[in-house]
């Protein structure tokens, strides 16, 4: 067998220094430029940004991502020749992952709305997370709704009714009168005050397509969390517009650390990744609040394994699993490690029961966090409750994963592809055993790679990726988690096909990006285009690692 690669280094103190200058600037940057322009959104005239004066359109942003993710992908093929850069290959990767990252921040922003907070979002995980005591997840829109006027939405507008996600006409959900009791007196003034902020000033046009959605959905541990830190909050227009940065601060924190443990060139390259991504373009939840957490601990739990904190990181994963549930599948490459390894040793490994451990205490104290709002453990069973409903299969206009490519049936623009989802549920009925063999083959690759491979790192990313591409395929958005494969492939980056790799992984999004310029579909972008790009990219990787790992050497050798 080929001897392992050893990983990238990580960096000096002086480097974790440049780091953190280079992501504290970013930051700053972007509070600056929402203090400057973005704080009174309702004021006359406008600021004059270019995506406010005609000067910058959709197109043109979409070809800025295309040219930043180009060179992210360029930058990545270097990777397998790093230990002969100088300072101005540093400076220079350093100043696109600024650049791309004001982009994804900012630049991107503005072609999804006028303001920096995204009303659509905040409303769902901003009001819901602060009144989640009176709202639980089933009468946001009936609350909401016992307060607008009939002018502002009419009694005959569809509305999505949250305790049966049906939709009806706002006046059969007013005339039940559902929301009487939820609020004191103080409470419901509150609430008042802060509905105004998405029905004034044209906020009003947002808020009729938001209450059609599917609520707000956050685990009761993120209800916690996040209601805590929201409940305290003096809302205001300028506040509304703040309370996005701390996702831009979240974002940038884990973007350092993951460079810190990585090394400056790796940790740059899953910047860049995670900035060019096709599947999250920060329109759909960026501009919110608290939406971003998850991410960070995911990405951070693998820092730690980086460095060998085994117990950091599991206290890192729980943390992300308590807030939104599915990065548990990232855990399952150290279990199966871990249950082979105790069989054959007869031992449980110390680095995994450490990690095991401190994610087991920290999920238990979790829970109890969760059950400590609002209805107590009835937390729980209201969210059950909401996720029997909200995760009924479907196929998602912007879903991602191995089993969207099944149902593609040549429909590029929303013209030619008004089917219903029943009718995709009956396609993809015909060919699910071609997709469950194909999906067999690969979980079963990454299980074989998590098994061989001498790296944790490793084997969490493969294993967890391709279980959630895979298995669970949902909204694009949280597909930012995709990132993560940067990370696993750390051991493999100075190869010559680790680092091609790594190339082919921008590709995927530059392809992305290129379909959405011609159609401006998202569905066809994210159903087909990045779906079928990522399953074709992650058989690649798939075969390779376990061709790497000696997983075809050990089938091809003699029983003992």
């Amino acid at each position: 067998m080929t001897p392992e690669p050893s990983p990238t280094p990580a960096l000096s103190s002086r480097g974790k220094l440049a780091i953190g200058l280079l992501f504290a600037t970013l930051f700053a940057t972007v509070l600056g430029l929402v203090v400057a322009f973005e704080l009174d959104p309702t004021a006359q005239p406008q600021p004059k940004l270019p995506w406010r004066n005609g000067r910058l359109n959709h197109q043109d942003v979409i070809v800025l991502s295309m040219v930043l993710t180009t060179l992210g992908g360029l930058f990545a093929f270097a990777l397998r020749g790093a230990r002969t850069w100088g300072r101005a290959a540093r400076i220079a990767l350093a100043a696109l992952v600024f650049v791309a990252g004001l982009n994804y921040f900012y630049v991107r922003m503005g072609l999804h709305a006028s303001q920096f907070a995204h009303r659509w979002d905040t409303f769902h995980y901003l009001l819901g997370p602060r009144y989640y005591a009176e709202l639980d997840y089933d009468d946001l829109y009936a609350c909401a709704l016992s307060e607008i006027t009939t002018r502002q939405i009419p009694d005959s507008r569809p509305v999505r009714d949250l305790r049966t996600y049906n939709m009806r006409k706002a006046g059969e959900i007013r005339a039940e009168q559902p929301c009487t009791e939820n609020f004191s007196v103080e409470r419901r003034e509150r609430w008042r005050a802060d509905l105004k902020l998405f029905t004034e000033h044209g906020g009003i046009g947002t808020l009729r397509g938001a209450i059609e959605d599917r609520g707000y959905n956050g685990s009761p541990f993120h209800s916690a969390v996040a209601g805590y830190i929201a409940d305290r909050i003096v809302l205001t227009e300028a506040a509304h517009q703040l309370v996005p940065m701390l996702d831009v601060a979240v974002i940038c924190t884990m973007a350092a650390g993951v460079t810190w443990a990585f090394g400056w060139e790796l940790g740059l390259v899953f910047a860049l990744f995670f900035f060019t991504s096709a599947a999250d373009r920060w329109g759909i939840i960026g501009g919110s609040f608290f939406r971003f957490p998850w991410m960070a601990s995911l990405a951070l739990s693998l820092a730690a394994l980086r460095a060998r904190r085994h117990a950091t990181a599991g206290v890192l994963m729980a943390i992300s699993t308590l807030l939104n549930v599915f990065p548990v599948v990232f855990s399952f490459g150290l279990l199966l490690r871990a249950g082979v390894q105790t069989v054959r040793d007869r031992s449980f490994p110390v680095p995994y029961r450490r990690f095991f451990a401190a994610a087991i205490l920290t999920g238990l104290l979790g829970l109890g966090v969760g059950a400590l709002p609002a209805r107590g453990p009835g937390n729980y069973v209201s969210w059950f409750q909401n996720m029997e409903l909200h995760n009924v299969e479907r196929y998602q206009g912007f879903g991602v994963g191995l089993k969207f490519p099944f149902i593609f049936r040549g429909g590029v623009s929303d013209e030619t592809d008004r089917v219903p989802e029943r009718t995709r549920k009956a396609w993809f009925r015909e060919v699910r055993p071609w997709y469950m063999g194909l999906a067999a083959i690969v979980l079963g690759l990454a299980g074989a790679v998590a098994l061989k491979t001498e790296d944790d790192v490793e084997a969490a990313g493969i294993v967890g990726f391709t279980l959630f591409f895979s298995v669970l395929g949902t909204v694009g958005y949280y597909f930012t988690c995709a990132a993560v494969m940067v990370l696993a492939l750390h051991r493999r980056a100075r190869e010559p096909m680790g680092a091609a790799l790594l190339a082919l992984f921008f590709l995927t999004s530059l392809i992305a990006h290129f379909a959405l310029h011609q159609t401006l579909y998202y569905r066809f972008m994210y159903n087909t285009v990045l779906s079928t790009g990522w399953s074709v990219w992650l058989l690649l990787v798939l075969g390779w690692l376990a061709w790497r790992v000696g997983v075809f050497r050990s089938w091809r050798s003699p029983a003992p």
